[in-house]
C-alpha cells in the first residue's frame, strides 16, 4: 500500500526521489530487536501486524491515504490548492494506471515491538 503510494506522490512529483528499500529499518524485525536491546529494554517481543484497507475506487484510496498524512498534506499546504490539483490528477492517473478492477484490497505491514524497562 504504501509503495503504490509513494509511486503516486512521485508521479505528482517527480523531482521526489524514489523510494529505496531499506533493509536495517525498523521494518526489519531483527534491526527492531536490536534497537530495543540497545534502548535497555528486555523480555522483547516483536510482531508482524498487517492491515488491510478495502477502497471502491482509486479516489476513495487515495482519499483516505491523503486525508491524515502529515507529509501529504504539509506538501498540500506548500504548494497551493491549483497546482495540487494537477498534482493530484497526476497521482490519481498513476494509480489507475497500477489498480485493476475494484474494489481493491491493499495491505500494509508494520512491526510492534513490546518490551520491559
Amino acid at each position: 500500500m504504501m509503495q503504490l503510494m509513494f509511486g503516486a506522490i512521485r508521479a505528482a512529483n517527480p523531482t521526489m526521489p524514489e523510494p529505496q528499500a531499506n533493509a536495517f529499518n525498523l521494518e526489519n524485525p531483527d534491526v527492531f530487536k536490536k534497537e530495543m536491546v540497545e534502548a535497555g529494554f528486555k523480555h522483547i517481543t516483536i510482531k508482524r501486524c498487517t492491515q488491510f484497507v478495502d477502497a471502491n475506487d482509486v479516489k476513495s484510496f487515495w482519499d483516505f491515504m491523503t486525508i491524515g498524512s502529515a507529509p501529504i498534506v504539509l506538501m498540500r499546504n506548500n504548494v497551493g490548492e491549483e497546482k495540487w490539483r494537477h498534482m493530484e490528477n497526476c497521482a490519481l492517473e498513476f494509480l489507475r494506471k497500477e489498480l485493476h478492477s475494484p474494489p481493491y484490497k491493499l495491505s500494509s505491514d508494520a512491526c510492534i515491538g513490546v518490551g520491559v524497562a
